[in-house]
Formats: structure tokens, sequence, C-alpha cells
């Protein structure tokens, strides 16, 4: 009986070692995330098919942020057909953003669902131009300090974006074109201390509604200095000075007269993005206009000056104000011309 039992149980036992084993054969190794499949590790992003833009970050609890980086595509055909090459490129590997793109993307596409070889030339051109415009944009965004990664895509006017955080929580950013914010609009959000001293600053700015003869003197001197022309610019200037200034009368923007986008994430309204591009205002040339602005809002300005010191060369195109209820959160756009 005992002799039997025993038995029993060595049986049982060599049983249970073979199913496990056995299992552990057939186990299948997760797939290494980090190593894509059909991926060209020899791929490099065409420098002709983007564009790069810097954002720095101020708040008043943190030293300054510019690690954040912005790479765009104006050719959505170049970037749709290379998407895994670019995402694996800049070291992201995440196929929500992917999915958030071509959901987006075939938005964009709509208008191209026909057969192309049909057509004529000029027809196919046109079509074939639609991804290509202006108005249909993509961009991969990276904050190393953050370590978010971000897609933004443009569709019409407005900015769709998704962004991973380094929690793996996502946030949708929405960036409605806004051409008719109103002015207690901006005070409701931002309340009326910080509104004036914004709008304060952004006055002394002045940007102009039209052309500014200083602009076009700068154009016109660059052409000459380029082409070898040789123009009088000091001359034209001069003249207008002396002879054509009384008649000339500039008209400046307020702040709700600048273009603006507004943002939202996960449908929460998150702040303004104000553009400065008329004001072909260099990083070097902002320092007084920056510096009092973001003393004024509260802003940690410790390292400032080495900020400007190396971006001087750069031209600011955007500048958008987020409110907390513990801080004002200012970030500065900044490319080359």
């Amino acid at each position: 009986m005992i002799t039997n039992l025993i038995l029993c149980i060595i049986i049982f036992s060599i049983i249970i070692y073979i199913i496990h084993n056995t299992n552990k054969k057939n186990v299948v190794e997760p797939f290494n995330v980090t190593e894509p499949i059909n991926i060209d590790q020899n791929f490099k992003v065409d420098i002709n098919k983007i564009s790069k833009e810097r954002s720095v970050r101020f708040s008043k609890n943190k030293v300054y942020n510019q690690s954040r980086v912005v790479y765009g595509f104006n050719d959505l055909e170049y970037f749709n057909k290379n998407i895994d090459n670019i995402f694996y490129f800049y070291g992201i590997n995440d196929e929500k953003i992917k999915s958030y793109f071509r959901e987006k993307y075939s938005l964009v596409n709509k208008n191209l669902n026909v057969d192309i070889s049909k057509l004529s030339v000029a027809d196919k051109k046109y079509y074939e131009s639609l991804l290509k415009s202006n108005h249909n944009e993509v961009g991969i965004g990276i904050d190393n300090e953050l370590g978010t990664k971000k897609i933004y895509i443009l569709v019409d006017k407005n900015i769709f974006s998704l962004k991973k955080l380094k929690n793996n929580i996502y946030v949708e950013s929405i960036y409605n074109d806004n051409y008719l914010i109103k002015k207690d609009e901006i005070i409701s959000y931002l309340g009326k201390p910080n509104f004036d001293i914004i709008d304060k600053y952004i006055n002394l700015l002045k940007i102009t509604d039209g052309i500014d003869l200083n602009s076009v003197m700068k154009k016109m001197g660059d052409l000459s200095k380029k082409e070898n022309l040789n123009i009088d610019i000091t001359g034209y200037k001069n003249y207008f000075d002396r002879d054509l200034s009384p008649f000339f009368v500039q008209k400046y923007k307020k702040i709700e007269n600048l273009h603006c986008f507004t943002r939202y994430d996960n449908n929460k309204m998150m702040g303004y993005n104000f553009s400065l591009y008329d004001k072909e205002l260099m990083v070097g040339d902002s320092k007084q206009f920056l510096f009092n602005l973001l003393k004024e809002l509260g802003c940690n300005l410790e390292g400032f000056d080495n900020w400007i010191k190396e971006n001087k060369d750069l031209m600011i195109t955007y500048i958008s104000f987020i409110k907390t209820p513990s801080e004002n959160i200012v970030t500065v756009y900044y490319n080359n011309k």
C-alpha cells in the first residue's frame, strides 16, 4: 500500500515536470518594442522636407526648459510613406500616436479618393499638390527634459495633437485658429492683472497692422547686398523721414488683434498662442521685452541671459500664455528666419 502510494507520487511528479517544461518551451518571448519591424536602419530624414522650431518654457517654480523642439513636414505624402522610419529616427515608437496621425491624415486625404491616373496632367498636379500644401502640415514634437513625445497635424486651419507623457498618459490638444478672439475672453482666462501686463508689453513692441517701413527698408538692404545692387537705403530713409513721414500713419496691433491659436487639452481651455511673426523680432533684440514681461508675470529668470546669448540670431514666432492656480507659464517659440 505504501509502496503503491510512493509510486503514484513519483509518477505524478514526473507528469507535472513534463507539463511544466513543455509549457515553458511554448512560451512566446515578448516582442522588443524598441526594435520595430521593417525599419530601414540607414534611413535619414530628408533635410529638404523638414523645418525645425524650438521653444523655451518659463514658469514660476522651475528653471526654464529649452529642450523642446518640433520637426515640421509640409509634405504629408512623404511623411505618411515613411512614417515608421521617421518615428524610429526620432526615437518614437508608439502605435497610438501613429494611429492618431493616420486618422487625421485621412481627413486631409479625402480629396484624393480619385483615380488620378485618368486625370489630365494639370489636374493630376493639382491633386498631388493638395498633400504638399502649406495648409496641411505635420510635426513631431519632442521634449527630452520631460520625456514627452507629441505629434501635430494641421487640418485646414486647426491643429490637432496627441501627446504621450512620461507616465504613459495621453493628452489630446486642439489649437483653434482664432481670428475673432475678444479682449473680454482673454481677460476672463488670464485675469485682469496678467492681461494688463501682457497688453502693456505687446503694445511696446508696436507690431504694425500692415507694412512696416523699417521692415521694408531692411528687406531692400538685404536684397541690395545679396544682388550687389548698391541701393541707397539711407537716402530713401532720409527722404521718407524728411518729406513723407507726416503723411504715413501706422496702425499698431493690440493683443486681441494678433493672430492667435486657442489651445484646449482634452477639451479643457489651456491658453493662447499669439503670433509675433509680423514683428520679425530676433531673440537677441527681445531681451528687454521678454525680461520685463517674464519678471512681472512672476517667472523664474535664472539663466535667462544664457538663453538669449545662445539663441540671439533666431527669430521669435509665437508666444503662449497658460494660467494655472499657482503660476503663469510662458512659452516662447523661435526658429531660423
